[in-house]
């Protein structure tokens, strides 16, 4: 029922709004290839993961302002909560969508 739920959530963005593998791969590099929350970097192994700081099923989108990079840990534990500090961190990016 959930993955149902968040199809839908996704589904239902704006074509021209949802978050491209493009734009994931520049939010990745603005974040210097860690995780948002804990700072594991990156690698091969442990590829990073697109977590909704609003989550989908809270009415959040699929675009690039709503999406930051975690580790699989990380967006296992956030699941669909709101995380304050993420949400300033995530502000906090500068990231260049150009």
């Amino acid at each position: 029922m959930k993955k149902k739920k968040r199809e839908n959530a996704i589904r239902n963005t704006k074509r021209t709004d949802r978050l491209t593998n493009e734009a994931f791969e520049r939010i990745v590099k603005a974040q210097n290839n860690r995780c948002l929350k804990c700072g594991k970097e990156f690698t091969e192994e442990e590829r990073p993961t697109r977590d909704h700081v609003i989550p989908l099923s809270k009415g959040g989108q699929d675009t690039r302002d709503n999406v930051c990079a975690l580790c699989h840990r990380c967006n296992a534990h956030k699941a669909n909560n709101l995380d304050y500090d993420l949400i300033v961190s995530r502000e906090q990016l500068e990231v260049n969508y150009v």
